[in-house]
């Protein structure tokens, strides 16, 4: 960020939060280490998990490619 690359950062941050809403409603809370267990993990999959999982990864191409253009397109 500090050679200017701002813009790419923000195009991503949208993408992070998808991601942290997955872990919340996984593990309970947005930043953990509590959820892996010695033999497993806390709590089972929540019902419709892992569709919302899928479909974010369905639709992740677009915005690398977005962030991908402003990196190597963009003067």
């Amino acid at each position: 960020m500090d050679a200017g690359a701002w813009t790419p950062f923000m195009y991503t941050f949208t993408e992070r939060e998808k991601l942290y809403t997955l872990f919340e409603e996984l593990t309970g809370a947005r930043f953990t280490t509590s959820y892996t267990r010695i033999g497993g993990v806390a709590r089972d999959i929540p019902d419709g998990w892992l569709e919302k999982v899928t479909k974010f990864c369905e639709n992740l191409p677009k915005p690398i490619d977005e962030v991908e253009k402003l990196l190597t397109r963009n003067r």
